[in-house]
């Protein structure tokens, strides 16, 4: 066997005596340029002076730009920045000067080379002068576009097994559904073959079917979003998913006196595979703005404004506003968040908004934000003509 010595000083001349079995150990700046390569990292510092970008070489490959080339931090929000996502690099920018901390975010870019979209996660921190002055900002950027399609692969998993079991359920759900409706239907004939003539009748049993087949379709649009999303590209007008929602509700909304305006601007024709999640999206949006309006005691000043844009990017912008008053600002950083929910009183889950911004995110490549107005609050979602993450994952798979 080996003899081993446990002398402290023996132990160190031999580490002393010892040759170097790799001699690029003796060049850290050729390996730590090899590491940016190996983790797809880049490092970079802006000078706030000039606002212009000074990047390592990995930087430029991972943004596809050409080596050397002179880069400014507007030029980076303009031309490589997804437009859904400058408002989160701005805002990062502003709190790493103004409150001179540390930040980290995500953010996806358009690859200069490929024109491929990238998924960076990004660390900041602020640099300051003897006068405790911030004059630039330096960090790391890290390619995790390998990371976010695993993820929603995983997610996509999960959704599958939800869907299996919503399956069942629903299996289970139609029958009491379609008999409510057929002894709804019977009613409604037997009061107009004894010329009872109660239109109050009438009008509750119509309600009552309309409801029952509204549930029945309702089932079938969350069966579909927990299903495989592979489906065929379609052409979809904006307007008229906006107005097919409205109609489903225009009952409730004359009932509890909220007045909707909706505003279209512009040819909204969306051509995409994934109809059924802006539907369920917006479907969201608009329930939790007319329970909102509910909650407004004054009911003269009950208003849903619902704007349809084409934004400059060449996708769309869907906002609902309301007007009861806003969102707590505790909550509207966490409203996103699974199982955070502000309506204890009527049951919620907390799993509305997120698994909207997350079907925004993932299946749309757009994004789903909120904010307060003078008013009320307003939820804002985005549509870019993107290609499909779920494209890429299959992309992937098949090569594979």
């Amino acid at each position: 066997m080996p003899q081993t010595t446990n002398n402290p000083v023996q132990v160190l001349q031999k580490i002393q005596s010892a040759k170097p079995n790799v001699e690029g150990i003796q060049h850290p700046q050729e390996l730590f340029a090899q590491l940016q390569r190996l983790t797809k990292a880049g490092i970079w510092t802006i000078d706030l002076a000039t606002m212009q970008i000074l990047v390592s070489e990995e930087m430029y490959r991972l943004h596809g730009v050409p080596l050397g080339a002179t880069v400014y931090y507007e030029e980076f929000l303009e031309k490589m920045c997804i437009p859904e996502d400058r408002k989160i690099s701005e805002n990062a920018r502003i709190k790493v000067i103004t409150q001179k901390v540390e930040v980290q975010f995500d953010y996806r870019a358009t690859d200069q080379t490929t024109g491929e979209t990238k998924w960076f996660s990004a660390h900041v921190a602020p640099l300051l002068n003897a006068q405790n002055e911030v004059i630039a900002l330096f960090g790391t950027t890290q390619d995790i576009t390998d990371r976010q399609r695993q993820e929603y692969q995983k997610i996509q998993d999960r959704l599958a097994s939800m869907g299996e079991m919503l399956n069942l359920l629903a299996h289970h759900w139609r029958q009491p559904l379609s008999t409510i409706s057929v002894v709804a239907s019977k009613l409604e004939v037997h009061n107009q073959l004894n010329n009872q003539g109660d239109s109050y009748l009438n009008e509750n049993l119509e309600e009552i079917q309309r409801l029952s087949q509204h549930l029945s379709n309702t089932i079938n649009e969350v069966r579909q979003v927990f299903s495989d999303v592979r489906r065929p590209q379609k052409s979809m007008d904006l307007a008229n998913i906006i107005q097919a929602l409205i109609a489903d509700v225009q009952k409730r909304l004359e009932t509890s006196a909220i007045r909707c305006v909706v505003t279209n601007e512009g040819l909204n024709t969306i051509t995409t595979q994934h109809g059924n999640f802006i539907r369920s999206i917006c479907k969201e949006l608009i329930q939790n703005a007319i329970e909102a309006l509910e909650d407004r005691q004054d009911k003269l000043l009950r208003v849903l404004n619902i704007r349809i844009s084409e934004r400059g990017s060449g996708g769309y912008l869907i906002e609902v506003e309301d007007n009861a008053g806003g969102i707590d600002e505790g909550s509207l950083t966490k409203i996103f968040e699974p199982y955070y929910t502000t309506k204890m009183d009527r049951n919620g889950t907390g799993l509305g908004l997120y698994m909207s911004r997350m079907l925004a995110i993932l299946h749309l490549q757009g994004n789903l934000e909120a904010e307060n107005t003078s008013g009320g609050a307003c939820f804002k979602l985005y549509l870019p003509q993107l290609v499909d993450l779920v494209d890429k994952v299959s992309d992937k798979d098949q090569a594979a």
